[in-house]
């Protein structure tokens, strides 16, 4: 079996699981290579790391140069613009603004504008929307968990809208969530490194964290 197709068997594997821990819990692909920016484009310092689109029904990675400054609001820049260069392809999340992404104490927190209570999918397309983030975020070694607020607040409302409840399917209630780890990670490479690398994690089918994403 080639190394591209174990990566897609092993992503739909994770995509699988992360739906079923989300599933179960809210009750209580190809890989891509993005042409360099021009050179005036270019930032003086770039890093290449991986993306995880949701398509709705499975998590697609391509690979992206970013802002090595700047990387992880240039990579949660990369994942929102939804251009996806496999062919034939719907990508399906939200595009919505935000205001800021820290870390701190290992928990990243991405702060949206209240836009990403727009977002409108299905259930499953919720779920799958919210492990693009848990997965893309999964591949910094430094980062354990994400989570979210809106216009930097985690509870009460905006234009009568309950904040916690978010999208439904996927409420505030138990972040920060953990993050998984996607496949072929190794936390002893630095991010950029070679993409065609091997990984440390071959049996990561089944090993979606058991996180809950809401009540």
């Amino acid at each position: 079996m080639t190394r591209t197709r174990r990566s897609r068997l092993v992503l739909a594997a994770l995509a699988a699981a992360l739906l079923l821990s989300a599933t179960a819990l809210a009750g209580c692909g190809g890989v891509g290579s993005r042409d360099l920016p021009p050179p005036s484009e270019m930032p003086d310092e770039t890093v290449r790391v991986s993306v995880f689109f949701s398509t709705g029904r499975s998590l697609l990675e391509e690979r992206r140069v970013v802002d090595a400054t700047d990387v992880y609001s240039s990579t949660l820049d990369a994942l929102l613009a939804g251009d996806a260069e496999t062919p034939d392809v719907a990508i399906v999340q939200p595009r919505a603004a935000y205001r800021s992404v820290t870390l701190a104490d290992g928990v990243i927190t991405i702060d949206w504008d209240r836009e990403i209570l727009d977002f409108d999918a299905d259930p499953e397309e919720y779920r799958l929307a919210w492990a693009a983030f848990i997965m893309t975020f999964g591949q910094f070694p430094e980062v354990e968990q994400v989570a979210f607020t809106v216009e930097g607040m985690d509870a009460g409302e905006i234009d009568g809208r309950d904040i916690a409840e978010f999208w439904g399917e996927v409420t505030f209630a138990n972040q920060p969530w953990d993050v998984q780890r996607p496949p072929e990670y190794d936390d002893t490479e630095e991010i950029g490194g070679d993409p065609d690398a091997p990984g440390v994690v071959d049996d990561a089918i089944g090993d979606a964290e058991s996180d809950e994403v809401g009540e």
